[in-house]
């Protein structure tokens, strides 16, 4: 799984993937592995879970059927790279 995200990083693709049962697309901005040792993913959702856009962090033990889609993203200008506070290892960021 973790390739599939950290090449949509990379290539600034959307990702698509169920989270607690519902489809998701998301512009992925940063990957890597919580103080527990969950993988987790920060990402701004632009579908799904009643269509509402906005900032997300998602658990990826809840989510399943990952795909990489070919749709590009310009990645947003309040993103912050620096200090994510939950991803305490990152794997893959924008």
């Amino acid at each position: 799984m973790n390739q599939e995200i950290s090449n949509a990083i990379q290539n600034k693709t959307l990702i698509q993937f169920d989270y607690d049962n519902i489809p998701r697309t998301v512009e992925p901005y940063c990957y890597g592995k919580t103080a527990s040792g969950n993988e987790a993913l920060r990402g701004y959702q632009t579908s799904g879970a009643k269509n509402k856009m906005a900032w997300k962090l998602f658990d990826l033990t809840k989510a399943s059927q990952f795909q990489a889609l070919s749709d590009c993203f310009k990645p947003r200008k309040e993103y912050k790279s620096q200090g994510d506070k939950v991803i305490t290892t990152v794997i893959a960021q924008i």
